[in-house]
């Protein structure tokens, strides 16, 4: 469409050229009253200021021609740019386009699950294109603020896929909220990449579980199977950030803020440590109050640093007694 619009555009700008020298020389214009009259000729609008009545028939017939094309001319660039135009608005509704992108993630699905992937594989700078028949306008707004390209089309679809260039994608996230619609995702990637690392999102956890051992699946997560765990500890144990199931062990986030006066007051963290099962994960100083992720050397604990903590569910209540003052314990 491009190289059409240019021929069209350059014939106009022929005919105009052609236009300008022959009435400068035959007509004995300026260059400028030349222009002019070469413009509202191939235009077609024909002020009458300038007109080839008294011409030789010549020049009457060359204007007839310059008349003539100039509105064929004209009307296939109308035509060519509302066609262009048409498309890129056909294109931002459906995403009709093969996308360019590689070695980029491409998710499914942009629910209240997904808006929260999205956001945090862009703090990755991870490059996303997103897929949903019917996205929530808001989350639609949000994901592109974030530099989320956002198409609206059947994810069900393998040719949506397609036009995502799967095959250069490093991979795909099925989450919308449909069990089947997600799986039917994660088997036209593997159908269209095979090598694809695919992640599945499903609400029943027992068929999350066999799916990802009968399709091959690299990862298939129940939204409830997740969050239920976190959400139970959460409500006998303060503190509580999150879960992860590791096989039948139940490993728990736990953040905690050093009680004046309690066990935990003035402990240093190599002797935190021998609790067992228990890895600091971030530390923060109350006197310049910088966190520190992954801590490798020795400090001390003191009244007001919080410590953000991976520690079995069975040492939960020892942890939450070590950060209670003496006098209480």
């Amino acid at each position: 469409m491009r190289s059409a619009l240019s021929l069209v555009i350059g014939v106009g700008i022929t005919l105009t050229a052609a236009g300008v020298i022959v009435f400068h020389l035959w007509l004995a214009l300026p260059w400028i009253d030349a222009l002019y009259f070469a413009v509202t000729t191939v235009t077609t609008v024909g002020y009458g200021d300038y007109n080839l009545q008294t011409a030789p028939s010549g020049i009457k017939l060359f204007g007839c021609m310059l008349m003539l094309a100039g509105t064929a001319s004209l009307a296939a660039a109308i035509a060519l740019i509302n066609d262009a135009l048409f498309e890129i608005r056909l294109e931002n509704l459906f995403g009709k386009r093969k996308r360019v992108m590689t070695d980029h993630v491409i998710l499914c699905g942009l629910g209240h699950v997904g808006i929260r992937v999205v956001a945090t594989l862009r703090k990755l700078g991870e490059r996303i294109i997103v897929i949903d028949p019917r996205p929530e306008p808001r989350l639609a707004d949000e994901a592109k603020a974030l530099g989320v390209e956002v198409v609206v089309d059947d994810l069900r679809n393998p040719a949506v896929l397609d036009r995502a260039n799967v095959k250069r994608a490093r991979s795909v996230i099925a989450a919308s909220d449909d069990d089947l619609a997600n799986l039917e995702v994660a088997l036209n990637a593997r159908a269209a990449a095979p090598g694809i690392r695919v992640v599945l999102r499903m609400f029943d956890a027992d068929l999350a579980r066999k799916v990802g051992a009968g399709f091959g699946i690299d990862a298939t997560f129940s939204t409830s199977a997740l969050s239920a765990p976190a959400l139970a500890v959460a409500a006998l144990e303060p503190g509580i950030l999150g879960s992860l199931p590791i096989g039948e062990e139940l490993v728990l986030s736990m953040e905690l803020e050093v009680e004046k006066g309690s066990r935990l007051d003035g402990m240093k963290s190599t002797e935190l440590k021998r609790l067992g099962s228990l890895a600091i994960i971030a530390y923060e100083s109350r006197s310049d109050g910088m966190r520190r992720f992954h801590p490798q050397e020795d400090f001390t604990l003191a009244f007001g640093d919080k410590i953000i903590v991976s520690i079995k569910r069975e040492l939960c209540p020892t942890l939450v007694a070590w950060n209670k003052r003496q006098a209480e314990a």
